[in-house]
């Protein structure tokens, strides 16, 4: 397929694995949601759209926006991404601690932006301007991460059940 040829191995997103592709894919999801998508409303004209589109979307990936120190855990066997601070306080659960450090943000970061601007910029702009006069945010971890455009995540696995750390 298209995908499978043109995607290369390393690029930020996929270099280290399925399991943290998909973490990494619904951390950028979420904020996604939650900094660009849910400020663009259906019955704003679509220049109004594509102004808050822009003024939002540097906000996606911007260091501020994930925690100050992540961890590499492992939980029922998957390694995930998360912030060090919940792993260290339990918040995850039994978990065995893989790697943190300064790379593991900057390694969610790169991925983020991949993912946002410059893989799938065009989708998630379509998206968003074409959001139908009284509908909310849609799942963007499903539509991103699943089958139809990143595949990195397996269906089932994409729900929004949590907010992957989308504290502040």
């Amino acid at each position: 397929t298209y995908r499978k040829t043109f995607v290369k191995e390393g690029d930020p997103l996929r270099k280290h694995g399925a399991s943290l592709a998909c973490s990494a894919c619904r951390m950028a999801a979420h904020r996604f949601k939650h900094r660009v998508a849910r400020k663009i409303k259906g019955k704003m004209s679509e220049a109004q759209k594509s102004k808050a589109y822009a003024a939002n979307l540097d906000a996606v990936c911007a260091r501020s926006s994930y925690p100050q120190q992540s961890a590499v855990v492992e939980k029922q066997g998957k390694e995930m991404y998360v912030d060090w601070r919940d792993a260290l306080g339990n918040r995850e659960g039994k978990v065995n601690v893989k790697r943190m450090s300064p790379e593991v943000t900057d390694d969610l970061l790169a991925a983020c932006r991949y993912l946002v601007h410059e893989e799938f910029r065009e989708a998630l702009r379509g998206k968003v301007l074409a959001t139908p006069k009284g509908s909310k945010a849609s799942d963007f971890v499903a539509w991103l991460c699943g089958p139809s455009r990143a595949a990195v995540c397996e269906p089932g696995e994409d729900s929004e059940e949590d907010d992957d750390g989308e504290g502040g």
